[in-house]
């Protein structure tokens, strides 16, 4: 609702003439400035709360954009000199609103280029396998939509006014939107490898007794190796370490569940001490499998992936993980 009044309702009368005729020309730019900011925000918002990046629309891109467009056609191919000094001034009033828009896209679209799977470590603590597939499935929804607003007329329109208006803005643009689609290729690529994994993701997050743990562990490490063979993108170092971090995270965290210092203490207070020592041992046991099944995967890796097997420092994977046994130790 704000949206459509501000651009309906206010939008004409902040620009029109019988408006700006009351002010000083720096009183009515100022204004205009501040009003297509807020009116970009509102826009801004409405995707946020979609869930979703909204490049927003200038109002320079409307109906009166298509008219400024064949103004600057006709001015380009020689045919019409303008309607002088106002007309010009108008004019540049809109090529500046549209290149703003630039701006704005060009800020908006590298935030999210430049976000990776990592910042989920910053997001949630120590999160766990579901996090990884939940980021690119996010990922790739917003660069879809991203791509999808720039195959819009409207934002076509926008571009084709500013190319036609010889814009500097237009060649660095071009090459953000090439970034976009290979962007949005390699995400909804990642998507659909790591979608067969989700169920033994779950399966493992979800898992309610702890013993039975090493039962995810061989067909997950199975699967993450032949995404690794198949995947165009996801076959990198640090991606691997990234996943593997977060599967030492789940095990931990149900680790921790299933034996923790205050059940300990308390069968110890009990006299069950021997209890409490089989539950570690227990532990030690299950954990130390996922690390055995990980580096028969990784021999299997140098093997069938001469050109590409996993060349990741242990240290970088099982930093947490060994830290852990430690203490269990």
């Amino acid at each position: 609702h704000m949206a459509s009044l501000a651009q309906r309702v206010y939008h004409p009368l902040v620009g029109g003439k019988s408006t700006s005729a009351q002010w000083t020309e720096t009183i009515a730019k100022e204004v205009r400035d501040n009003f297509e900011t807020f009116v970009a925000n509102v826009q801004i918002t409405q995707g946020h709360v979609r869930g979703v990046t909204c490049l927003p629309l200038p109002s320079a891109g409307g109906p009166r954009g298509e008219e400024m467009s064949m103004d600057i056609s006709k001015k380009s191919s020689g045919t019409e000199e303008g309607d002088g000094e106002e007309k010009g001034e108008e004019e540049y009033q809109q090529i500046h609103a549209l290149e703003g828009a630039i701006i704005t896209w060009t800020k908006q679209i590298k935030n999210v280029l430049k976000n990776d799977s990592e910042s989920v470590f910053q997001t949630y603590e120590n999160p766990g396998p579901s996090a990884e597939v939940e980021f690119w499935v996010s990922k790739a929804s917003n660069l879809n939509g991203i791509f999808d607003q720039l195959q819009s007329p409207k934002v076509r329109r926008v571009l084709k006014i500013l190319d036609r208006s010889k814009s500097t803005y237009n060649a660095p643009f071009a090459k953000l939107c090439k970034e976009v689609f290979h962007a949005r290729t390699e995400a909804n690529n990642i998507v659909k490898y790591l979608r067969p994994l989700v169920p033994w993701f779950n399966g493992l997050e979800n898992e309610v007794e702890f013993e039975r743990l090493v039962n995810h562990f061989k067909p997950i490490m199975h699967l993450v190796l032949l995404v690794w063979k198949s995947s165009a993108y996801y076959n990198t170092s640090s991606r691997l370490v990234i996943l593997m971090r977060e599967i030492c995270n789940t095990i931990i965290r149900l680790a921790s569940n299933y034996v923790n210092g205050d059940a300990i203490f308390d069968l110890i207070e009990a006299g069950e001490t021997h209890t409490a020592v089989k539950m570690l041992q227990t532990l030690l046991k299950v954990v130390g499998r996922f690390k055995t099944t990980y580096f028969s995967y990784k021999q299997k890796a140098s093997v069938e992936c001469p050109d590409n097997p996993w060349r990741v420092q242990n240290n970088a994977v099982f930093v947490r993980l060994d830290s852990f046994l430690e203490r269990s130790h």
